[in-house]
């Protein structure tokens, strides 16, 4: 009884010291809390290295509220030879008033040469050289995007204003990263801001061709707010067609070729274009998604919020996840129109995974399509061929896994302190 009294006795003494301690985090600032959060994670163009932004965000409590909030951006780097060294290159930390919840819009891409590093986040463009680990600011202000257009030049949107009377203006520079001076040089300019505005997760209506010659953006100078493309050989901008108003899904083909979109235009409905970005040409598959795709009459554009297209790698078909009113992950082939039910079929093929809400990603190896596949105790990802004749299993289900260009390589960065674990698969070759 005696030992029961004072273990209860303890007990008490334990909560008066947990309370004091809540006390004094609640109405002092010396209890300090950060989190690292992880932008942008990739493969360099050659796959030799894997690249991040990091987000080191912290605040302190004073009186249960959350203030000196910071965001401290670093651009992180390993090497896949040695994984376990990794580069941290400071960022300047991007101006206004930023919650410890929020998101810091940015976006990363390293040049075709995979020598320099380019990150944009709010109110400056840094490029850095990742031989010397040396940053430089390109320019600052308010600046909606940018992208690679070879492997020392890149190009980036500006909104301007030139007079507190007049309207603001888009203009696209372009500079060199390895001219002495770099100053941008100006190649177009339009009344209207557009929208070109930085967002989280990339460029939300500014549209890079993967070989950096083309850009689609939201062109404010045009009529109703339509678009326009820049060709960044001929230094020219062409309005694009005006049945392309609002655009909610948008893919390049990956030779830069021709890009796929759908565009919303209430109240006349949406439409479905495939197009020539040199003549404007284009096919409409409108009638074709609203048949095989729509579903039960629902818009294009209303699809699902988590709907997405993307063409595989060898840019034989387009990779439609359509979550609503039930899962299903297609391949759609334009030319003939066919639609592939890929995600259904590999469902009897592996009846132990028939639960598992597969969905479709994109997979840098011609003639396949990557699959992955949920489960109460895993996440499993396969490599499939468009035929359904071979099946690859690409190892451990990591929630983060990013791939090499090759294809043959994945990468999962994980811990506090940024830990890069490589994967190898071999995925046989599909015979032409």
């Amino acid at each position: 009884m005696k030992w029961r009294w004072r273990d209860q006795k303890t007990a008490r003494w334990y909560a008066v010291i947990v309370l004091v301690a809540a006390f004094g985090c609640l109405s002092t600032t010396g209890c300090h809390r950060s989190a690292r959060l992880r932008y942008q994670e990739q493969f360099s163009p050659d796959d030799s290295l894997v690249a991040y932004l990091e987000d080191h965000s912290g605040w302190e409590l004073l009186l249960g509220h959350k203030t000196d909030i910071t965001h401290d951006f670093s651009a992180c780097w390993t090497r896949v030879e040695t994984p376990r060294k990794r580069v941290t290159v400071q960022l300047p930390s991007p101006p206004g008033d930023w919650s410890y919840h929020d998101d810091v819009p940015n976006e990363m891409k390293i040049s075709p040469d995979s020598r320099y590093m380019g990150v944009l986040l709010p109110g400056s463009l840094t490029v850095i050289d990742m031989l010397s680990g040396q940053p430089s600011t390109i320019t600052t202000g308010n600046i909606g995007s940018f992208s690679w257009i070879s492997s020392d030049e890149l190009a980036y949107f500006r909104v301007e204003v030139q007079d507190s009377s007049q309207l603001p203006e888009t203009a696209i520079y372009r500079t060199s990263v390895s001219a002495p001076e770099r100053t941008g040089r100006r190649v177009f300019g339009s009344n209207g801001a557009g929208d070109v505005s930085l967002h989280l997760g990339g460029m939300d209506r500014v549209y890079w061709s993967p070989d950096g010659r083309y850009v689609v953006f939201r062109d404010g100078s045009t009529r109703a707010g339509g678009y326009s493309i820049f060709n960044f050989q001929t230094a020219t901008a062409r309005t694009l067609p005006e049945q392309i108003r609002l655009i909610v899904h948008f893919a390049w083909t990956p030779d830069s070729s021709a890009f796929f979109c759908i565009s919303s235009r209430r109240p006349y409905g949406d439409s479905v274009l495939f197009m020539n970005p040199e003549t404007l040409e284009s096919i409409d598959f409108s009638a074709e998604f609203l048949q095989h795709i729509s579903l039960e009459g629902q818009a294009l554009s209303f699809l699902s919020t988590r709907d997405w297209f993307r063409w595989t790698a060898d840019g034989e078909y387009l990779i439609l996840n359509r979550w609503l009113p039930q899962k299903s992950g297609l391949l759609i082939d334009l030319d003939p129109w066919r639609v592939l039910p890929i995600a259904d079929q590999l469902n009897r093929l592996l009846p132990n995974e028939s639960d598992r809400m597969p969905a479709l990603e994109y997979l840098p190896v011609d003639g396949y399509v990557g699959v992955r596949t949920w489960g109460p105790d895993a996440l499993a990802r396969y490599a499939v061929s468009y035929d359904l004749q071979r099946i690859v299993e690409l190892g451990p289900g990591q929630e983060k896994l990013i791939y090499s260009n090759s294809g043959d390589t994945a990468a999962a960065i994980t811990g506090r302190h940024g830990k890069v674990t490589l994967y190898k698969f071999n995925i046989p070759p599909i015979s032409p």
